[in-house]
């Protein structure tokens, strides 16, 4: 008698292989009855499983190259193509008509990717990780209270550049690690708009302490965040060995937050250095739970502080290699003689303006997004020959659009679309054109953006009004880090860091 196990793996494949032919024969038949063309479909060597492109995207994403690795393949492929993930169907798309589609006109078609469910239960299901209900009952909290705030006032963010400016000059012109810096920095503006009080982790002392404690913890949940949102399913291979450990750090992190709210529950008489009230108080105020406020704040610390700091580090890195941008910034500067720019300064600053939106463009932090069908439904590109038709997007499937291709595109920035050139934006209108989302667009476009802009420009300015070198002895190609948000792995390298020179002592 044959043992089972001999039939058991042929007949398991036999069942894949029915399933595999019966979902697409169900697909071309939704596809007819939707009006829709046909769609490239990238070439697997594993076309049940898509297992092959799975592996290819891990092996990307540990050598550093997961979103080139992307826009080479929509080179290759075409804007928009169709693939299976781990037996899931997926569409990429860099069409900016496709686009809008899922994040705006089709809004209620499409729901959060599957990896979003697991990232909260650590992260808490607030704004960021919320869909439907959840989701607009965290907007209707949140967006009075981002309408309301002093943080884009530079008032707020000059007490935290001196502690940096400090910093940077106890290093006597030696080189340092940026990316550590601006994540102290970044992690002192939150903390102070969230909280009401700062962490102060540029300076000393056990507040300090527990803050670069916390920063340790967010540098080891990057890494397992980024493998689970670039491979899915499949990055449980490589974390479950680890998944204590992982857990370890999320409740640290909890922790964190639990104890800076211990803190200002404690004290009622605790206000933030600006103006305005905290985030907390404001949400107080408004009759919100301690249990949803928590979930917030993290929420809204996770969508800022690593996205801010990896901007801050990469513009900083840009400038320290590009001395001619940084001679036509300090020339637009000037007539600020050494004083803090206001929000107004910083509006009539235009080449500072397009210094950033090209930073936004090579360099942007979130560099992909995903949403997941929630119904059967059409994107409006990527059938047919030309790539023009309507195609059909089943229920379930995810459709990820990587910003990064999107940026580099050819057809929007010509020749020079790999060059980093500020002076582009003199001719392009970011706001008209259809083709730049670097906060993303529809409803859940980011609410922070123009706190983040300010932010960071009003720290440029100050950073090259206190330092009249700031210089790279690192000349290597930029190499994505292993993370969730894009910077530079080479930023961390503090012995062939960034480096400041400080004025002389006019005494």
């Amino acid at each position: 008698m044959v043992p089972l196990t001999v039939y058991l793996p042929g007949g398991i494949l036999l069942f894949w292989i029915s399933r595999e032919i019966s979902h697409r024969w169900s697909l071309r038949r939704k596809a007819k009855a939707f009006g829709c063309e046909s769609i490239t479909n990238y070439p697997h060597l594993d076309p049940i499983g898509g297992l092959d492109l799975s592996v290819q995207i891990w092996r990307e994403f540990h050598r550093g190259e997961l979103s080139e690795g992307m826009r080479r393949r929509h080179e290759k492929f075409g804007p928009t193509f169709s693939t299976n993930s781990l037996g899931q169907d997926c569409i990429y798309t860099i069409d900016p008509e496709n686009i809008r589609a899922v994040t705006t006109d089709n809004f209620d078609c499409y729901g959060k990717s599957a990896w979003v469910e697991e990232a909260a239960k650590h992260v808490g299901n607030g704004i960021l990780m919320s869909d439907g209900e959840n989701w607009k009952r965290s907007r209707a909290v949140l967006k009075p209270l981002f309408a309301r705030t002093a943080l884009d006032e530079p008032t707020l963010v000059e007490p935290h550049l001196q502690d940096l400016v400090q910093v940077i000059r106890g290093n006597n012109g030696q080189p340092f690690d940026f990316q550590v810096l601006a994540a102290r920095f970044t992690l002192d503006i939150v903390t102070d708009f969230l909280f009401g009080k700062s962490t102060q982790s540029l300076l000393g002392g056990k507040a300090a302490e527990d803050a670069r404690h916390f920063l340790g913890l967010v540098k080891d949940f990057e890494p397992p965040s980024g493998t689970f949102i670039a491979v899915g399913a499949l990055a449980w291979l490589e974390l479950l060995p680890s998944y204590r450990r992982l857990l370890h750090v999320v409740d640290g992190m909890k922790a964190f937050f639990r104890s800076q709210l211990d803190m200002i529950i404690s004290d009622p008489g605790l206000h933030s250095q600006s103006a305005a009230p905290s985030c907390f108080r404001m949400m107080e105020s408004d009759g919100v739970g301690v249990g949803q406020i928590q979930a917030e704040l993290q929420n809204i610390f996770f969508a800022s502080f690593d996205t801010t700091t990896a901007l801050l580090a990469n513009i900083i890195g840009i400038l320290s290699q590009r001395q001619d941008i940084q001679q036509q910034l300090r020339a637009e500067i000037s007539y600020l003689n050494g004083n803090p720019p206001t929000k107004q300064d910083l509006g009539g600053l235009s080449f500072l303006r397009f210094v950033l939106l090209e930073a936004l463009r090579l360099y942007s932090p979130v560099v992909s997004h995903s949403r997941q069908a929630t119904r059967d439904t059409t994107l409006p590109r990527g059938g047919g020959s030309d790539g023009l038709g309507q195609i059909f997007v089943a229920a379930g499937a995810t459709i990820v659009w990587s910003t990064y291709a999107l940026n580099r595109s050819q057809r929007y920035y010509g020749q020079t679309w790999a060059e980093f050139k500020p002076e582009r934006w003199k001719t392009l209108q970011p706001t008209s054109n259809r083709f730049f989302m670097p906060f993303g667009s529809g409803p859940r476009s980011c609410m922070g953006q123009q706190m983040a802009q300010t932010e960071i420009s009003y720290m440029i300015v100050r950073i090259l009004q206190e330092f009249p070198v700031i210089a790279s002895q690192d000349l290597r190609p930029f190499k994505e880090a292993k993370a969730v948000s894009f910077y530079n792995t080479y930023d961390t390298d503090a012995n062939t860091g960034v480096y400041a020179e400080q004025a002389e002592d006019p005494n």
